[in-house]
């Protein structure tokens, strides 16, 4: 009846019902068709299976490594970098990659491929046009000459890239978060000693259909090993940096050691680095220092011993390090001991014939095991290696939650010499912000009663260029730590680091200033030298606030020697525990690294492996077997 009434509106209703019932049809008789055609266009532009990208980057080496793991066809190193570029009195954000020879190949729609510095190809869902001049601004405290060899392009080409299947082109750290385009230069164009990321294919992939639960799965059997082999090589390559970082202070102290004078050392430290003259003080000082304190060490028959404990009440947001929430892992400490013990037992057969020099047990943050859990280990250390004779034991403490005075009288039973409890700042704001779950009172209880049980060589860690800190937030710390009177006292520069949340969930900081100056390191400096405390130690990282240094402060007969030797190099460090590196160190300098697994499962379960690779690091010690 109704019908009758409006016929009309009936049969327009039919038709679209019917029209969106064809065209669902179409679409899914289509989508076999649609996959074909885009898993061909992959092939044809040898898209990866996977991008890696290493919180120090990616050398040659990594490269290789990864290109001869099980289940990997081919390897390439790639750069790529955002951009700022000011464009209708807006500023957007550009992602600039290089131009890659293996895999990643663009389609070009108009015009020819960049072939030279100054040249790109441009994304061709963007504005620009060919012969568009493009001039791009850095987005952050670095210089574009850091990572490019210019800053202006011309565009000699528009074309598309297999790595975008959308419109969107991804999120950035720097602007407003939002990446509007693409451009494409010669690998040439970028200045920078290590690649970005790598790219990988596997080994069958290709044969198989893109978007299918077979691909998904082939890919899936590989994943977790690259992530391990990627967590590994960060582990040596972030050991490497700190070499190149340390390069001007070493030279420094070469050329105090071979007698030459002081005016000779701080010309050629001026004229070769450019060094301003705070800093060329600042190294001989510390150069002079160290030289003094490594005097009696004996780096022919002497070693070091680093033990890794990876857990932490909670992960800071600056936080790289191998380290995992104690909560998750408390059912596996145990066995994680148990792996520890068997690598402290072969270590003391292999070592037996040397002579103890230091230990340092860091993390993480040892104190999170129970005072049980710490006796035990103590108790295997003490078991496979002679500590009679040590020069410092040093306990990395930290996190203040962490500390009670069961767990101290633990570590003063067992001859503990030296501790750290690392506040990093004072201010509640700030702790909150970096996900740290203490407060300055909790920090301040740790330190009286560590002074209480008789601990005489305390050292506290601090960070500046913080977020929302400013030159009085740092005084403020700074105030709070001479009231306490720390034995010694390290002032980090932050470093934000690609693995860390500040760098991965750059969207939680938005807002959120977080800068260094010369202004607050001079504060931090003076304040040091105000409690009594001379610089002894310092090292560079990459992407640190400002572009300084950390630098440790002492006072005399205070200074932690395990810092100097494994910064310095001089003697052998044997390194236990998972995401630990141990480095051998040759008569006449030349220095090599093996690696333990970062993963706390992974190490658990290959604990032979990480045997087996510090055997055959330190080969010729074997005869002590």
């Amino acid at each position: 009846m109704e019908i009758r009434k409006s016929p009309g509106r009936f049969l327009s209703i039919l038709f679209i019902v019917a029209l969106g019932v064809a065209f669902f049809s179409g679409i899914r008789a289509s989508e076999p068709d649609m996959r074909l055609s885009g898993d061909s266009y992959f092939d044809e532009a040898e898209l990866m299976d996977i991008k890696a990208i290493c919180t120090y980057g990616v050398t040659e080496r990594d490269v290789r490594a990864m290109e001869k793991a099980d289940g990997i066809a081919r390897a390439e190193g790639a750069y790529s970098a955002d951009f700022l570029y000011s464009a209708k009195d807006e500023q957007q954000v550009l992602h600039v990659m290089s131009l890659q020879e293996k895999m990643n190949r663009v389609t070009v729609s108009k015009g020819r491929l960049p072939e030279k510095t100054g040249e790109c190809l441009a994304d061709d869902n963007s504005e620009f046009k060919i012969g568009d001049k493009i001039e791009l601004k850095s987005g952050t405290d670095d210089e574009i000459s850091d990572t490019l060899k210019t800053d202006t392009f011309e565009v000699v080409g528009l074309g598309n890239s297999p790595c975008y299947l959308s419109y969107g082109r991804g999120s950035s750290t720097v602007g407003d978060g939002s990446i509007q385009a693409f451009l494409v230069v010669p690998e040439n164009t970028f200045d920078m000693d290590v690649f970005t990321e790598v790219y990988l294919q596997v080994e069958g992939a290709k044969a198989l259909l893109a978007f299918t639960d077979a691909y998904d799965d082939r890919i899936e059997e590989i994943l977790a090993q690259v992530e391990e082999l990627t967590d590994e090589r960060a582990l040596v390559r972030k050991d490497s940096l700190k070499d190149e970082a340390n390069e001007k202070l070493a030279e420094a102290k070469e050329e105090l050691e071979e007698g030459k004078e002081e005016a000779a050392v701080r010309a050629h430290m001026a004229s070769s680095y450019f060094a301003s003259q705070q800093k060329i003080d600042l190294s001989i000082e510390i150069a002079k220092r160290e030289k003094e304190l490594l005097g009696t060490v004996d780096y022919q028959d002497g070693y070091s011993l680093y033990i890794g404990i990876p857990f932490c009440p909670s992960i800071c947001s600056y936080c790289s390090f191998s380290s995992s929430p104690i909560e998750k892992w408390k059912d596996k400490v145990q066995q994680y001991l148990d792996a520890l013990e068997e690598e402290l037992r072969f270590t003391g057969k292999l070592c037996r014939r040397r002579k103890l020099n230091t230990i340092y047990i860091g993390g993480g943050t040892p104190t999170t095991l129970s005072p049980e859990q710490l006796k035990r280990l103590f108790a295997a250390i003490e078991k496979h290696f002679d500590c009679a004779r040590l020069s410092e034991y040093t306990v990395e403490a930290g996190r203040p939650d962490s500390i009670t005075r069961d767990k101290l009288n633990v570590l003063k039973s067992h001859g503990i010499s030296r501790i750290s409890i690392n506040p990093q700042t004072m201010k509640q704001e700030t702790l909150d912000i970096i996900g740290r779950r203490h407060t300055p009172a909790q920090a301040e209880e740790a330190f009286f009663m560590a002074r209480e049980l008789g601990f005489d060589n305390i050292n506290m860690d601090f960070i500046v260029g913080l977020p929302k800190e400013n030159i009085d937030d740092v005084r403020a710390t700074m105030e709070a730590a001479k009231k306490l009177s720390p034995d010694s006292l390290t002032v980090h520069s932050l470093a934000m680091k690609r693995a860390a949340r500040f760098r991965m969930v750059p969207e939680d900081y938005e807002g959120m200033e977080m800068s260094n100056s010369w202004d607050i390191i001079d504060l931090t400096a003076r304040y040091a030298r105000d409690m009594g405390l001379a610089p002894y130690y310092l090292y560079r990282q990459k992407n640190m606030a400002g572009n300084f240094e950390n630098v440790g402060y002492a006072a005399p007969l205070k200074a932690g020697l395990y810092n100097i030797l494994m910064m310095e190099e001089k003697q052998p460090i044997l390194a236990l525990g998972a995401g630990s590196i141990s480095k051998q160190i040759y008569p006449d300098g030349h220095i090599e690294r093996c690696e333990n697994v970062k993963d706390v499962a992974q190490y658990i379960a290959r604990i032979d492996e990480m045997i087996a690779r510090k055997k055959a690091l330190f080969a010729q010690w074997r005869e002590t077997l």
